[in-house]
């Protein structure tokens, strides 16, 4: 009997440590060849490019073309990230392998564009003044708790995005909008304007805050957080263009480059 209980012990072991999810990582990264870099980058296409984009630039998720990462800069830390994910952000834990995880790590190191900080020709200091006067950014959007909520929360908007994703933002903000964008079901669509038909043939119009199946809910221009069961309403309407207005004709272009540099410089701990 004893020699059956540790044969079974010998066989748990070597399943558990046969290609395991990722745990501890080593002190650097053992897989930076060129295949390890292919495997990477096929990787990130199919996990990663969903929230980051196919170039890494950001969308949902942030851009990691960068050399300074919010959560970390070493090996070590983006093996951590890429296998436990991040605690209350949609930043998920992986189960890749440990070669896995550090050809991922290494792709992403491959994608590095800047050794220094992004050089933006813009003021700061400027650009908040465009941020909550020209622009009135601010009925829209909060930063570190001051503002409106019918938009993102741009209070740390600097880790999250380039210069240009947000450069595009201020003067095309619908540039990106397609068919996809339509089912306003995954976080990257959030703050779309939507109508509300309801029973009794009054409308609701808003920007979606979360959708499922079965519900949706929405903010209101009051900002009232709205939430109706989907069978319950006649239409749901959805709109063709961001509810984020474009500032082309608006702004000068040297308040947008103020107020790009001063968005980038949001990166609140």
């Amino acid at each position: 009997m004893r020699n059956i209980i540790f044969l079974a012990a010998g066989l748990l072991f070597l399943t558990l440590t046969h290609e395991s999810p990722a745990q501890q990582p080593a002190a650097e990264n053992p897989y930076t060849s060129v295949a390890d870099l292919h495997n990477g980058a096929r990787n990130f296409r199919n996990h990663c490019a969903i929230c980051h984009a196919l170039d890494a630039t950001g969308e949902s998720g942030p851009d990691l073309t960068r050399s300074e990462y919010r959560h970390g800069n070493s090996n070590s830390a983006l093996f951590r990230i890429v296998s436990q994910g991040i605690t209350g952000t949609s930043m998920a834990a992986h189960r890749f392998t440990d070669r896995e995880v550090w050809q991922l790590v290494a792709y992403i190191r491959s994608l590095d564009r800047r050794s220094a900080p992004e050089a933006l020709p813009g003021d700061p200091a400027k650009g908040k003044v465009v941020f909550q006067e020209q622009g009135d950014c601010s009925r829209c959007h909060m930063v570190d708790g001051q503002g409106g909520r019918l938009g993102p929360d741009l209070s740390d908007v600097g880790w999250k995005r380039s210069g240009s994703f947000l450069k595009e933002s201020i003067l095309e903000p619908s540039a990106e909008i397609g068919n996809s964008s339509e089912t306003f079901v995954d976080g990257t669509r959030r703050y779309w304007p939507v109508t509300l038909t309801l029973a009794d043939g009054n409308s609701v119009q808003g920007v979606v805050l979360n959708e499922d199946t079965y519900s949706i809910q929405v903010m209101d221009e009051e900002e009232r957080l709205l939430s109706y069961s989907k069978k319950l309403l006649k239409e749901i309407r959805r709109g063709q263009v961001s509810a984020m207005p474009t500032y082309q004709d608006d702004l000068t272009e040297v308040e947008v480059d103020d107020l790009v540099a001063y968005l980038a410089s949001l990166r609140r701990k």
